[in-house]
């Protein structure tokens, strides 16, 4: 093999990494936008890195320190086909974190999603689960298609409120309010997964500011959703990720709706590219997934086979924490095995 140099990654090498795979996730991978791409590798607390041979860039990951700088969240992880199952992009990763744990000796931990079929992974030695998201994926629709559906629908919906700063703010980084509804500390936005405590909160609103409804009753949160819009690539096409925190059906599709309403309303004459992810009790077998999933398709939102197909039959996005001590020993950084 042809001599690999390790190096950090900079803002102007957009082109170079978008050229790893030009076509990831079917046109929505989330730094195929050049704004976008700039705006993570300018930012203090992100470390992004790349692979290079004889100077054509072959492989590239992203970190970012989290947690009051006790955590690194590892992204957007990619290595071109023609150097696939050769371990590269985990020998990338190896070098990015003693890299950056050179420079903050306070980090102890480690974290990535990745993507798996069912509910059960075999994790790599010496890893843990944090949580796990059943994810639905969609066709791209019109905002103008999408708006015209939502406001056809005669489903009688519960009012949600949309969250001010500051109660946006109270729910962020209340680790108890994000127990009761999602039944983990961690919270899901775009591909980055924030513990809900007010260190996060700057980096949070920053990079993803999501656009907040929720459930109250006497003030306090019965349930709740996110809603993080990206740009992609194409001008005209944009990414819409919900996050859906409630063990309900009815609130469910009431967050989806009215999440669903916005982004149509908010990107007027846009592409949208919508994937929404549930509570772990929303597996593809149980009648509430089935019950969302008809009342999307009245929505216009047609399941992408396609792309769910590259992850497998009911696909979930799970979260995997190590100890940046064992990054060393580890064979993988990935779950290799789906059970």
């Amino acid at each position: 093999m042809d001599e690999i140099t390790f190096r950090r990654a900079t803002a102007d090498e957009y082109e170079a990494v978008h050229n790893i795979n030009t076509n990831l996730f079917n046109g929505g991978d989330l730094i195929s936008n050049k704004q976008r791409y700039q705006h993570h590798l300018t930012r203090p607390y992100n470390y992004a890195y790349i692979a290079e041979i004889e100077g054509r860039v072959i492989s590239f990951c992203m970190f970012t320190i989290q947690d009051g700088g006790t955590t690194l969240f590892g992204r957007f992880w990619r290595t071109h086909s023609d150097y696939g199952r050769q371990n590269i992009n985990f020998r990338l990763n190896q070098y990015g974190v003693k890299d950056i744990v050179s420079h903050h000796s306070g980090i102890v931990k480690g974290r990535y999603m990745t993507a798996i079929s069912g509910l059960h992974p075999n994790l790599p030695p010496k890893t843990s689960l944090i949580n796990t998201r059943p994810m639905l994926i969609h066709e791209i629709i019109t905002a103008k298609t999408l708006l015209q559906k939502c406001q056809q629908q005669t489903y009688k919906y519960l009012p949600l409120t949309t969250l001010d700063e500051r109660q946006k703010r109270q729910l962020l980084t209340s680790p108890e309010t994000s127990l009761k509804c999602a039944g983990t500390e961690h919270l899901i936005m775009d591909s980055q997964v924030y513990k809900a405590i007010s260190d996060n909160y700057k980096l949070i609103k920053e990079t993803e500011d999501p656009y907040v409804l929720a459930e109250l009753s006497q003030d306090e949160v019965q349930s709740f959703s996110l809603g993080i819009q990206m740009p992609l690539k194409q001008q005209c096409m944009f990414a819409y990720k919900m996050e859906i925190y409630t063990k309900s059906e009815e609130q469910a599709k009431n967050h989806i709706q009215q999440q669903a309403l916005h982004a149509a309303q908010s990107l007027p004459d846009k592409h949208l590219y919508v994937v929404i992810r549930l509570d772990a009790a929303f597996t593809e077998q149980s009648s509430e997934r089935a019950a969302i999933t008809e009342h999307l398709s009245k929505l216009g939102l047609r399941y992408n086979y396609e792309n769910a197909a590259r992850i497998g039959k009911d696909p979930h996005r799970i979260t995997v924490e190590w100890n940046i001590r064992d990054t060393a020993d580890m064979k993988r950084f990935r779950v290799q095995k789906i059970s």
